[in-house]
């Protein structure tokens, strides 16, 4: 198995990939890596100084300034804040601009090279690791909502479906529709539908597959 360097799991929203791939990384004593913890990162930083979402240049700047860091928090867990609503609210227009993803993917890419890896988040298998081993975890709406409702109320957060669900629909429809690194399905990848699976299920079709592959 260790003659797989990288693995990518990518996935919409609610898809299962950061829990799945924390638990194989675990498994298999690989690094773990959310790559959306780094965009985050620089979405909270951003809000924090006072930078104008649409002013591309100082986000540019601040992408390049933070990259090595926000590479490192992420590799640590990131940190609650970066989960705060506001955050997620922004997450999506930061994570579309090209000029925010360009030293984004670049230190993504050195942390790979650092050793066996799994990384998580969107175009894991498309851009960012385009040679490496591709899963792409997918669920219907309907599972994607119950997850987020159940992942916000054990938080104590008093959500309602409805509002759940639009908030995935539109993060689908920006995520997917963004002019560079789009989430898509890269035609290597093996696609799993996690709708009807535990986590270990899921981890373990990985795992299997792995030693098929090698």
């Amino acid at each position: 198995m260790h003659s797989i360097e990288a693995i990518a799991i990518d996935g919409p929203a609610a898809s299962g990939k950061t829990t799945v791939g924390r638990e194989l990384s675990s498994k298999i004593g690989y690094t773990f890596l959310d790559t959306g913890l780094m965009y985050r990162a620089i979405t909270f930083w951003a809000l924090e100084t006072e930078i104008a979402l649409q002013d591309k240049d100082s986000l540019r700047v601040l992408a390049e300034n933070k990259a090595k860091e926000a590479g490192e928090i992420a590799l640590h867990g990131g940190r609650e804040v970066f989960h705060s609503d506001i955050v997620g609210k922004y997450v999506s227009a930061v994570s579309s601009e090209p000029s925010v993803r360009k030293p984004l993917v670049r230190q993504q890419r050195v942390i790979a090279s650092r050793g066996p890896i799994v990384m998580v988040g969107r175009d894991v298998g498309t851009v960012i690791l385009p040679d490496s081993f591709k899963i792409y975890l997918d669920a219907s709406h309907t599972t994607r909502t119950k997850r987020r409702l159940a992942e916000l109320l054990d938080k104590g957060r008093s959500e309602d479906s409805d509002s759940i669900g639009e908030e995935i629909e539109l993060r689908d429809e920006l995520d997917s529709g963004r002019a560079v690194s789009p989430l898509s399905v890269a035609p290597d990848a093996i696609k799993i539908l996690t709708d009807e699976l535990r986590i270990s299920q899921v981890v373990q079709l990985i795992i299997e597959a792995l030693k098929d592959a090698k």
